[in-house]
C-alpha cells in the first residue's frame, strides 16, 4: 500500500512546540505514531488526524 503525502504547515512553530510539549507531558507512556499524528494536528487547530485529512481533501476538491 502506498502512502499518501500530506503537506503540514504551522504558522507559529513556537505555539506548536508548546502544545506538543503539553500533550506529551500528559502521556503515561510513549505515544504511538497515530497518537503523535493526532497531537501534531491538534497543535495546529484540528480535532484529530481524520479531520485534518478531510480538510485537505475538501481543499483539493475546491481547487485551493
Amino acid at each position: 500500500m502506498s502512502r499518501t503525502l500530506l503537506p503540514f504547515h504551522s504558522d507559529d512553530i513556537s505555539n506548536l512546540a508548546r502544545s506538543l510539549k503539553g500533550q506529551l507531558a500528559n502521556c503515561e507512556s510513549q505515544p504511538s505514531h497515530v497518537e503523535l499524528l493526532n497531537m501534531l494536528v491538534r497543535a495546529n487547530g484540528y480535532r484529530n488526524f481524520q479531520h485534518y485529512r478531510a480538510q485537505l481533501a475538501a481543499r483539493d476538491l475546491l481547487g485551493r
